[in-house]
């Protein structure tokens, strides 16, 4: 071991540094910074994970509180006691909430739709204008406003559970984030 091989190591912070020195230690080295890569880029997409949940569980927030919203409005629209002015004034409201809801259908990460996410797919498919209230509020009996509010109940279950599933997902890749973190520490 010569003088200038001890200072390189020394300003360097390695105990191996150019394979010339222990080429067996040198390849063991080598390998495990690798692993290390390895795991801290595995952390990275974990974490992205994380914040893909986060945006996909804030549009289905907005998605619950629209829809909460939307079914007093139909409960509103149908007492006796409106006019066609008020009807109609609701009915506004109500297509607003219906277009934020297809908003909130649209939410994509990082330039891509959620929508293409498998796993948030089946709860958003169905969460549009169309398929969510009858566009019709003008007090047309009580039999509409029931349907109307079954379905804002179904859409409501829907959101509710793919909201639980994705806390558990987040969950999960926040464990597998803090385990990577400490492999790679480790390691």
């Amino acid at each position: 071991d010569t003088l200038s091989d001890s200072l390189q190591r020394l300003s360097s912070g390695s105990k191996i540094n150019p394979s010339v020195n222990s080429p067996s230690d040198f390849q063991i080295s080598e390998r495990m910074r690798g692993q290390i890569h390895g795991l801290d880029q595995a952390n990275y997409n974990a974490q992205n994970g994380e914040s893909l949940t986060k945006t996909a569980e804030g549009a289905l927030s907005s998605t619950i509180d629209i829809l909460q919203t939307l079914k007093e409005k139909m409960i509103s629209a149908a007492t006796d006691t409106n006019t066609e002015v008020d009807r109609a004034a609701i009915q506004k409201e109500i297509d607003n909430m219906l277009a934020q809801i297809d908003d909130n259908a649209l939410t994509s990460f990082n330039g891509r739709p959620l929508i293409e996410n498998q796993a948030l797919h089946s709860a958003l498919q169905e969460l549009n204008a169309e398929k969510l209230v009858p566009h019709s509020t003008d007090g047309g009996g009580s039999s509409e406003v029931n349907s109307g509010l079954k379905v804002i109940d179904s859409a409501l279950q829907r959101c509710l559970d793919q909201q639980a599933s994705i806390g558990a997902t987040h969950n999960r890749l926040d464990f597998t984030s803090n385990n990577l973190t400490s492999s790679s520490e480790n390691l």
